[in-house]
């Protein structure tokens, strides 16, 4: 069996690595603001979202002691959010090298050409949003019931 700990533990970093992703994302769709109305849906997304992973957060705090079974079901639920943050974390990963090297530039021009246009392709886009998508599902079905 599990150790309990452990898989609070777990269940907490997978819920601040989507915390952290999920701010990641709203950093990213400012950045490029006023280019889509996708950017703004990633945007508006991904703070739902953060929203319910810090509601899912202190559920699992508030039930811990007092009704273990489900804070246990909620840690398992937010486990199964590693497999989106999994999918998240490569056309993150790209956007902050493409940040990272854009500030590393002399020209203000070139800072502002870099951020101006989109650094996901449009696949990664959908790709992000399809994920945005299944985990904010995921998060209210775990929250509602």
């Amino acid at each position: 069996m599990t150790d309990p700990l452990s898989l609070t533990g777990s269940a907490v970093g997978i819920i601040s690595l989507g915390l952290s992703l999920c701010k990641t994302i709203v950093r990213y769709a400012q950045d490029v603001q006023g280019q889509s109305d996708d950017m703004k849906y990633l945007a508006t997304k991904a703070s739902n979202i953060r929203i319910l992973l810090k509601s899912l957060r202190e559920l699992i705090e508030e039930t811990e002691n007092d009704l273990p079974d489900v804070a246990v079901d909620l840690e398992s639920k937010a486990l199964g959010l590693q497999l989106y943050l999994d999918r998240l974390k490569g056309p993150i990963e790209k956007y902050e090298r493409t940040q990272a090297a854009a500030r590393g530039m002399r020209s203000r021009a070139r800072n502002a050409w870099e951020t101006a246009i989109y650094h996901f392709k449009k696949e990664e886009l959908f790709e992000v949003r399809d994920c945005l998508q299944s985990m904010e599902m995921d998060l209210n079905t775990a929250l509602n019931v």
